[in-house]
């Protein structure tokens, strides 16, 4: 658990305005957006700006504030020297595994569903607002090392509570918990904490996160 008891309470308090915040715009105000632009912009529009604001930016505040306590400090958490070897298998291991879902899927097809260039740029504001939030500061607040299995499952419930708010706006929670596609993203939220705290860079899990969500969208 969190090693520093100022730190702890940081994290609690951030924890539970984060999710209030996050739960009235998932239930209350996220569907207003929809149907107003294209797919592509509302992309845009949501992960530049409203969870660039909500997750990203205050969230980067902490960890610069608090670096000193994190088991990943946060002139480390950005370079680009490391963690490579640990991104390349992964990034392979998803590209098969939805491009053969994609293939069976279409009947031996692939068939491109969204605009390449804006949902790229959309998913890459995603998976750095992601990852910062629940890896790079709740995970890193507590995690010792990438067998820190206890932490990383914590970290897998919220990342997977997080959903929520939406799915039950959209009227698909009952539907997704019922069937087990749920269990991918406590699945990534695992494979994305080993990454972060294996290679010890915040970059490598953002982008497999952007990866994953990319392929998603042009090919599933």
């Amino acid at each position: 658990m969190v090693r520093d008891k100022k730190i702890q309470k940081l994290v609690i308090v951030y924890a539970i305005i984060f999710f209030a915040v996050w739960t009235v715009y998932g239930l209350f105000i996220a569907s207003h957006l929809d149907g107003h632009f294209s797919e592509e912009v509302t992309l845009l529009l949501k992960e530049m700006t409203i969870k660039s604001a909500v997750w990203g930016i205050p969230v980067l505040l902490l960890i610069k504030r608090n670096s000193e306590s994190l088991n990943v400090k946060w002139g480390e958490m950005f370079s680009l020297k490391r963690g490579w070897g640990t991104f390349l298998p992964v990034f392979i291991i998803f590209t098969l595994y939805i491009t053969v879902s994609a293939l069976i899927s279409g009947n031996g097809h692939l068939v491109i569903k969204a605009n390449i260039p804006i949902s790229f740029l959309g998913y890459l504001f995603v998976g750095f607002n992601e990852e910062l939030v629940f890896r790079g500061w709740l995970l890193n607040t507590s995690a010792k090392d990438e067998k820190d299995y206890k932490v990383m499952g914590v970290n897998a419930l919220l990342f997977t509570m997080i959903h929520f708010p939406r799915w039950i706006e959209q009227g698909i929670f009952k539907a997704n918990m019922l069937s087990v596609a749920w269990l991918t993203i406590p699945i990534l939220s695992i494979v994305f904490s080993v990454t972060f705290l294996k290679s010890r860079n915040i970059v490598i899990p953002a982008l497999l996160h952007c990866w994953w969500d990319f392929l998603l969208t042009i090919l599933v």
